[in-house]
């Protein structure tokens, strides 16, 4: 019974992280693009207490507003330097609104979403398969 509770569920996430790639994709071909330049890197402590380093970026709007974006993720090592540049796209109506065009900024958590779900269905559909073979050869 526990297994067709997995099966639910990894169905489920599949389809909210493939819509979610829908959305996502959407969004980045419709929003206004534009470079954006590291202006600094900061330098953080993760939960070890190991260093780790998250890019600041500046970007320039269409109506020459001037924003800042974080990297999302921090890095050891850096995975940026200052001076470095990267496209962004970003809400017209909400400039703050930025996504970095990067894989993991623009993609990672729908990934990791549909890693999990298909991980989800390989668990729960196989015992469910594995039972009626079983079950087959019971009878």
């Amino acid at each position: 019974m526990g297994y067709n509770i997995i099966c639910i569920a990894g169905v489920f996430f599949l389809v909210v992280s493939l819509l979610s790639l829908r959305s996502r994709i959407h969004t980045i071909k419709t929003q206004e693009s534009t470079t954006a330049t590291v202006i600094r890197i900061d330098c953080e402590k993760d939960n070890e207490g190991d260093n780790t380093y998250r890019a600041i970026f500046r970007y320039t709007t269409r109506n020459n507003q001037e924003l800042i974006y974080t990297q999302t993720s921090s890095t050891n090592p850096a995975a940026w330097e200052v001076g470095e540049q990267v496209r962004i796209v970003y809400d017209p109506e909400n400039p703050i609104d930025a996504i970095m065009l990067s894989f993991f900024e623009a993609f990672g958590m729908i990934v990791i979403l549909l890693i999990v779900s298909l991980a989800m269905l390989v668990v729960g559909g196989g015992h469910y398969f594995a039972n009626k073979l079983f079950e087959s050869i019971s009878n």
